[in-house]
């Protein structure tokens, strides 16, 4: 007999398969009406002086004095990037302390350059998340949980998140993270659950309300991933202050 954990990983999987299933058809209902709609429409090409200007803007940039210019740019930053790159490691062979300050580099540049944040930059309020959970799951970073959860189990992937939390009450919350495979922007079929259209850091998203519990999905087209955080007992405002504070 399948454990608890099994039927409910089973179950969140069927679910993001139709959810996504439904995605595609729509994207592809929406593509063909679109090239339909531009087929007929007469003034769809683009015009003749806008073709015009771009060949001329292209024939200035690659004119020959221009290709020069921009190789002897090129060769004098690959000299002293050798150069830097040359330095750097005679100085890491040598100096102890060379190495641990490289290091120490290195680790600050990866852990602040390579999250992907939903929110822009601009609008993020750094002070209001002080004091908020700040856990890191399998590369899945959770500025806020609701109070009681705690870390059950995960799955990572070269395509696939996955981080799964409960509570004392077997109440259970699952967040995924998959390739959108360049997909556009998400949507979302009424027939399959009841959808809400909802935001999350300025990407459209829907919030899928069924009978085991309530599904946020979206899809961030900067880094090509489908998102989907699951929970089967959050309230609405919880569960999208829960699907805002996700950095990746």
């Amino acid at each position: 007999m399948k454990t608890h954990r099994e039927l409910l990983g089973k179950y969140h999987e069927a679910a993001w398969a139709l959810a996504m299933e439904q995605v595609a058809i729509r994207q592809g209902d929406l593509a063909r009406e679109l090239e339909e709609r531009l087929d007929r429409d007469p003034e769809a090409g683009v015009p003749e002086h806008t073709v015009r200007r771009c060949r001329a803007v292209i024939r200035r940039g690659f004119a020959p004095g221009a290709g020069r210019r921009v190789k002897r740019t090129l060769s004098r930053l690959l000299v002293a990037a050798v150069l830097c790159a040359a330095m750097a490691v005679a100085a890491w062979a040598f100096s102890p302390q060379v190495r641990k300050f490289l290091s120490d580099v290195f680790a600050h540049v990866a852990q602040t350059f390579t999250a992907v944040t939903f929110r822009d930059p601009r609008e993020e309020d750094v002070g209001g998340n002080q004091g908020k959970t700040d856990q890191i799951y399998h590369g899945i970073r959770f500025e806020w949980l609701p109070e009681g959860y705690w870390y059950e189990g995960g799955e990572v992937t070269r395509r696939l998140q996955q981080v799964n939390f409960t509570n004392d009450r077997s109440e259970s919350i699952c967040v995924r993270i998959t390739d959108a495979n360049g997909s556009a922007a998400a949507t979302y079929d009424d027939e399959v659950g009841k959808g809400i259209g909802v935001e999350i850091g300025g990407i459209q998203g829907w919030l899928v309300e069924e009978d085991g519990g309530s599904t946020v999905f979206w899809v961030d087209d900067a880094s090509g991933k489908y998102l989907s955080v699951f929970a089967s007992e959050l309230s609405q405002a919880q569960l999208l202050q829960l699907c805002r504070g996700l950095r990746y």
